[in-house]
Order: structure tokens, then sequence, then C-alpha cells
């Protein structure tokens, strides 16, 4: 968890042949955390390939960049549509 209400689970599995990026904004917070007494409502879920390390990390920072700017946040939670919150993801993760 990253604070802020964002979780950001990640994985390296050999399930997956390239970096997978999922994401939802979630209506009503959910208790997610070491305790499960957080409460998150923007999930990201990270897969990369077990010979992709460095991809992993590369994602997983600018990932962690997006979410770290308040304004860029209050963005992604109020995106209408799937469209609307990539778009706001990859203008912020171009710039």
């Amino acid at each position: 968890m990253l604070g802020d209400g964002v979780a950001m689970p990640h994985v390296r599995t050999p399930l997956v042949s390239e970096v997978c990026v999922a994401a939802c904004v979630l209506d009503e917070p959910i208790a997610f955390g070491k305790a499960e007494g957080h409460p998150v409502d923007v999930l990201l879920l990270l897969l990369s390939p077990t010979n992709a390390p460095s991809e992993h990390l590369s994602v997983l920072r600018a990932l962690t960049r997006l979410v770290a700017d308040a304004d860029v946040l209050f963005a992604l939670r109020h995106a209408n549509t799937a469209a609307e919150f990539v778009s706001v993801a990859m203008t912020t993760l171009s710039a």
C-alpha cells in the first residue's frame, strides 16, 4: 500500500509474457494492507514476466510517481471513463 488510499500489488510471474497494468477506482473504499485496516479506493495492479526485472522496477517507479502527485491522483479518482483515466495517466507519465 502506498498511502492516500492507493494500493499497488505487483508481482513478477512466468504467467505473463509482457508487462501488464490494470487499474480501477472504487466507488467505496475497501480495507487493504497489513492489518487490512487502511481504506483504499485506487488499485493499480502490475504484472511482469519473471525475466524482466528492470522493466518491472521501471514501471513500478513510474506508477509510484504518478500517484504521488495529489492533483494527478485527484484527476484519476474523478475520471468519468476508462479512456479519461488512461489519458490522465499517459499525459502525466510522458511529461
